[in-house]
């Protein structure tokens, strides 16, 4: 069962900004972003403009539910990977911990390897972030978003249609 979502404090927000600005830097990636289980997006950086991220981010985490599904038919406990190849732009996510997801948008001026490697470093450390949030997170704190699954499923339905 994933955690309600996180509210973050303005250090967590400039911390995990960092992380993403560096990942951009060092991959040359266009845009990234820090998507929660419920399909909200926590974070993004890069040139996200033309892209309606909050959309992006419930197909990602929908995306991700299913898999984890489909990982269950298999025997496996979940595929922490999932990349998309287009013509032009690609779709790198990783699982950051059972509740987020990163996701990295890239052409073909850099290579999924180069993504892969800085994504792993950036999730690793935006997870060990989120460990100490939720060590000094107030126990009534987790019941306070208790509608934002509702709010990614209309989402969900204003782009695809009920």
């Amino acid at each position: 069962m994933t955690q309600s979502p996180l509210v973050l404090a303005r250090a967590d927000q400039e911390f995990i900004n960092e992380v993403l600005v560096g990942l951009l830097r060092k991959s040359e990636a266009h845009c990234v972003l820090v998507v929660e289980q419920n399909g909200r997006c926590l974070a993004r950086a890069g040139f996200t403009e033309k892209i309606d991220t909050d959309a992006l981010a419930a197909l990602v985490a929908g995306s991700f539910s299913s898999t984890r599904a489909m990982a269950a038919l298999v025997g496996e406990s979940e595929f922490s990977v999932l990349f998309h190849q287009g013509e032009h732009d690609h779709i790198h996510n990783i699982l950051i911990d059972n509740d987020r997801i990163l996701t990295v948008i890239f052409d073909r001026h850099t290579t999924v390897g180069m993504v892969r490697l800085y994504a792993k470093n950036a999730a690793k450390r935006i997870a060990e972030r989120f460990t100490e949030i939720a060590k000094r997170r107030p126990v009534h704190e987790t019941e306070i978003h208790g509608s934002m699954a509702e709010d990614t499923e209309r989402r969900l339905d204003q782009i695809f249609g009920p």
